[in-house]
């Protein structure tokens, strides 16, 4: 028996660190090849629904090539909006479990292009999970829950 629970905890363990991995590699996926990271800015209030990244990225690659990898990258097309020496590219990503929402502001300075990329995910799922809550909480206390909820 006790085989059974250190094999149970070793598997959780390992999906756990796969898990970990995996989501640092889609982190560190927004940095354009060669790129200096300056700042990064995470925000998982949202857990476990929602995230966001922000990160800061300076390369010396030409503008027309840094702006065409990450048009093609996160299929972001052309520019929605272009002000003096910045463009912004956005767009939103159907995935597997959820949906991303990116936004990518490139500007040429005097240092290299700058890349200033956001990208928010929701995870699918949670109206469910908040109707079935509600559901639970609703048989327990059946009068403690505001009908408007």
């Amino acid at each position: 028996m006790k085989k059974y629970v250190l094999a149970g905890f070793v598997l959780f363990f390992g999906l756990v660190a796969l898990l970990v991995l995996q989501f640092n590699q889609d982190r560190e996926s927004a940095r354009y090849p060669g790129a200096i990271p300056l700042s990064s800015h995470n925000n998982y209030s949202g857990l476990p629904f929602e995230y966001r990244w922000d990160d800061t990225y300076l390369t010396t690659d030409g503008f027309t090539e840094v702006y065409n990898w990450y048009s093609v990258k996160y299929q972001l097309g052309a520019e929605s909006r272009a002000n003096d020496r910045c463009i912004l590219l956005d767009g939103t990503n159907e995935q597997r479990l959820g949906r991303r929402t990116i936004s990518v502001i490139l500007c040429n300075t005097q240092d290299g292009q700058m890349a200033f990329v956001t990208r928010s995910t929701v995870l699918d799922g949670r109206a469910g999970l908040m109707a079935g809550i509600r559901d639970i909480q609703a048989f327990i206390a059946p009068n403690s829950i505001p009908a408007s909820q």
